[in-house]
Parts: structure tokens; sequence; C-alpha cells
């Protein structure tokens, strides 16, 4: 599933969406659309009581199955959210849809030069109306194969285009994550699955140069190696990466995987567990996305509790779960 928080621009307030995902009860979809109101805690499904109408068959989350896509919300347009690729349980995707949250209307947006066929890829906000997608991985019959080309959508032409890159550039992967650092002028890649592996190396490319380079950061939270791989089986390994808010004149990366939370001081290439690592461990798989600066918000893997996770100034923190 994918997690994103939206404002709505005539009250200002805050909501978390949630989209899409599977399960193995299957209880999640059709309709698998919703609406977080933080401020009233409650939670609503903007489809679920809708006639469906024959345009909506087709379409993702309402009529189709759908998981392993990316979703981004633009600084620009708070209201509105972007999603590229994901599979179901028959097809992979290329295809860009959008959804108007307050106006609760989802549609495809045809755009040309698409990258390949992917899920569990990375989508990072890339100045104004544009979008980042960097690796995921492509079913083949069985196997996966993985990927770690770097594409950059421009909303405005409707056009995708592929960013040569060089340096040490990160090994074919998905499930890893991703967020500007250094005033965005860089893209940080933390983690990811690369089909034997569960990674938690540290990348960041130079956004001007398009240069790659591998930065060296302990002590690490714990990976995974060895891992036997199955056909039509995709091993949870998802990560959440977010950057917060603080008031120090520093970035301060949040990383959450299967070792728990962990802050990332990329100025000392250090990294340091959160003290509210406990309170959300073990949710691998899950998504998160930032409410406000300040807030991680995170959902599912093998919960369906939402859990909100306060990095204050000082650092120390507090979980309260939904």
């Amino acid at each position: 599933s994918s997690l994103s928080a939206v404002r709505d621009p005539e009250s200002d307030k805050s909501f978390l969406v949630l989209c899409g995902g599977a399960s193995s009860d299957r209880k999640w979809s059709p309709n698998a659309i919703a609406l977080f109101d933080i401020a009233n805690l409650k939670w609503t499904f903007p489809f679920k009581d809708k006639i469906r109408e024959s345009d909506w068959e087709k379409l993702p989350f309402v009529g189709v199955d759908r998981w392993g896509h990316s979703a981004n919300v633009l600084p620009e347009e708070p209201d509105k959210i972007y999603f590229f690729g994901g599979w179901d349980s028959t097809s992979q995707y290329r295809d860009v849809h959008v959804y108007e949250v307050f106006k609760n209307e989802l549609y495809s947006l045809n755009t040309s030069g698409a990258p390949s066929h992917r899920a569990c890829h990375s989508a990072t906000p890339y100045r104004r109306g544009k979008i980042l997608i960097f690796g995921g991985s492509c079913c083949n019959g069985g196997p996966y194969r993985f990927e770690n080309d770097l594409h950059m959508l421009d909303l405005k032409q409707k056009a995708w285009q592929e960013l040569k890159c060089s340096g040490s550039i990160p090994s074919p992967r998905s499930q890893h994550s991703a967020e500007l650092v250094n005033r965005k002028k860089e893209l940080l890649i933390v983690g990811g699955y690369d089909g034997k592996n569960a990674l938690v190396d540290v990348h960041i490319l130079n956004l001007k140069t398009l240069i790659w380079r591998q930065v060296e950061c302990s002590p690490s939270p714990l990976g995974l190696t060895n891992i036997e791989s199955q056909k039509f089986r995709v091993f949870p390994a998802k990560s959440c990466l977010a950057k917060l808010s603080t008031g120090m004149s520093r970035e301060l990366i949040v990383y959450w995987g299967a070792d728990g939370c962990w802050l990332l001081d990329l100025e000392n290439r250090k990294w340091k567990r959160s003290e509210g690592s406990e309170l959300v461990k073990g949710k691998v798989g899950a998504s998160c996305t930032v409410v406000d600066g300040s807030t991680l918000a995170i959902y599912g893997g093998n919960s369906t509790v939402l859990s909100l996770l306060t990095l204050p100034k000082e650092e120390s923190s507090e979980s309260v779960s939904y």
C-alpha cells in the first residue's frame, strides 16, 4: 500500500490517504482507498458506498487491486496524489494516475517515454512539477529482475527522461527508500532488496553532476543476507525514509525498517537508534509519510494499526497508534 499526507485547501487540515496494497485474506480490496482525518482520528472510505461506473473497472485501487506502486504529493499541489507503476496478481505496470483527493476523482494521465514496467521503486518529488523514479523490480515469468536506473517525469510536459549517471551507482534493487537532502541538491538512497540480501547501505546522488557516491555510516541497522528467493514471491524488505523538521541546522533523516527506527546524521556519517524504535519495530513492508514536517506516519506491514511517531527538537520520540 501507499500512505500519503495531503492538505485540504479549504479547511487547511491535514489528512492521510491509504491506497492499494495486498494481504493474505484479501479483505482490503476492492475500492482500496481510505482517508484518515488526523484532527478527528477517523477513517472514511470515499469509494465504498458509490455505485461503480463503467470507467472505474480498469482504474487501480477502485476497480483493480494494485500494490508496489509509488505515490507522491507535490508541495505546490497538496491535494493531489500522483501514482506510478506497481502490479496486481496478473500484470505489471508503468502507467501514471492522479487522485484529486477532495474532489474524489481518480483518473489516468497519458505520458510519453515511460520507464520499463516495475514495482517497489522509489519516487521522489524534485523541483516544481517533476518526480524522480529510481530502481524497482519486475517479474520475468517467476524470477525477478532488479533495476538501478533513474528517470524523471515532467508533469507539465507529460514526458519522461532517463538520467544517465556515473560514479558508485547503487546496485540494482527494489523496496529501498529515497529522500532529497542538502537543500534538495542531492538524492539519498538507503537500503532495499536485491533478490538475495536486505540492504542497509547508503548512497547519495549529486543532482547537478549526476555522480553517485557511497557513504559509509556506522553503527548500522541490521540487514539480512543469503535470502532464499522464490518465484512469483516478493520478500518483504520495504523500508521507510523521511526528512523531518526539527529546528536544528542539520537535516534529521529518519529510517525505519526491520530493525526498528533509526536516525541518520549524514554530516557526521552516524546512525543512532531512536528512543521510540521499539514501538514500531517489526512492521516490515509498511508505508510511511511525513505529516506537517515533524510527524512520521506508518501503516501496514504485518499490522493494521496506524502509528504516528513524533520527533521533537531534542530528538526524543513518542508514538501514538490508531
